[in-house]
């Protein structure tokens, strides 16, 4: 038995200095930093929490801290719920739960970064479907930017990553 444990010890070794020198040095490093004025070439002035003074007083921090909540509440939720339920309707069996079952496995065929480009061409201002529908319901000059105004970039995120939500947590 102390055959295997020091085998283990030997093939471990390599990886947790890694890590430590990966990760654990560069948190060290950012949490370090973060107490500075630092450009880089330059010289590190230590400034205390003047750094963490500013970032609380930006409006733009307080927007990020509530879109992050918002985020989690509402994906949190809708992961639970929408899986529970497609887990109920899978776990019959009928003659359609294959065809189901084939459907909710092609976020897993489709890589994160296609469905992104598909999205990016889904709702572009330009060409994409969505202002091409809207347009061709007699707003000949709509053209919204459903990524970069900030009024409709929270829902159009939350929805480009809903489907794929639904469609995972079926798994």
């Amino acid at each position: 038995m102390k055959v295997k444990k020091r085998w283990i010890a030997t093939f471990l070794t390599p990886a947790v200095l890694l890590y430590i020198f990966v990760y654990a040095l560069s948190l060290i490093t950012l949490i370090a930093t973060s107490f500075s004025d630092w450009r880089i070439g330059g010289e590190i002035d230590f400034i205390g929490i003047s750094n963490y003074k500013n970032l609380f007083a930006q409006e733009a921090f307080h927007a990020a801290v509530m879109n992050t909540i918002k985020w989690i509440l509402l994906q949190s939720t809708i992961h639970v719920l929408i899986g529970v339920i497609f887990a109920l309707l899978i776990s019959k069996r009928t003659r359609y739960t294959a065809f189901a079952s084939t459907v909710f496995m092609i976020p897993n065929i489709i890589s994160s970064a296609a469905l992104g480009m598909m999205y990016l061409c889904i709702l572009n201002s330009k060409f994409g479907l969505v202002n091409s529908v809207v347009r061709m319901f007699g707003n000949e000059s709509f053209s919204q930017n459903w990524f970069m105004d900030p009024n409709t970039a929270f829902f159009s995120v939350t929805m480009t990553w809903l489907p794929f939500a639904i469609l995972s947590q079926c798994w």
